[in-house]
């Protein structure tokens, strides 16, 4: 009882220890969507071999009875699409959520399609790039750019 009266104090008069514990947070999500994009990628370049799944680029990765959308570069778009309605990149807000969920699997963090305090949340970009952001970190942003694969933590 005694532990918790200390980590309550750290945490609720010691905001800034808070702050710290978020940030670090964010950025091993930001290492772990990006070790996910690369292995996402692998598993595509995997099948190259394949003519069959050369000329699919729907469901080339299956989990949980999802399947996982990838453009020509071989990089995900998204979970929801057919081979006649493929895009090169992700389309809505939902692409960029459901790649996040994918392939950061059951540990990842909830992510809103809209601003949520003290969450994760998702926005698109004109051009495609999916960004993912903590409410408390303004300026602190994921992006992830489909036509390349790169993910970058921006602070």
């Amino acid at each position: 009882m005694i532990l918790l009266g200390v980590g309550y104090l750290f945490l609720v008069k010691q905001p800034s220890i808070k702050i710290d514990l978020q940030r670090k947070a964010f950025s091993l999500n930001a290492s772990a969507f990006k070790n996910g994009i690369y292995l996402a990628h692998i598993k595509f370049l995997a099948n190259v071999g394949d003519k069959q799944a050369d000329t699919n680029l729907v469901d080339r990765w299956i989990s949980n009875g999802l399947g996982l959308d990838y453009n020509v570069h071989g990089f995900p778009v998204g979970i929801s699409y057919t081979k006649h309605n493929l895009p090169k990149q992700p389309a809505r807000l939902e692409d960029c959520r459901d790649i996040w969920d994918f392939v950061l699997g059951k540990l990842k963090p909830k992510l809103y399609l809209n601003k949520q305090l003290d969450s994760y949340w998702v926005d698109i970009s004109d051009d495609g790039v999916c960004q993912y952001f903590f409410s408390d970190f303004k300026k602190t942003v994921i992006s992830y750019h489909s036509l390349t694969g790169k993910v970058n933590l921006v602070e």
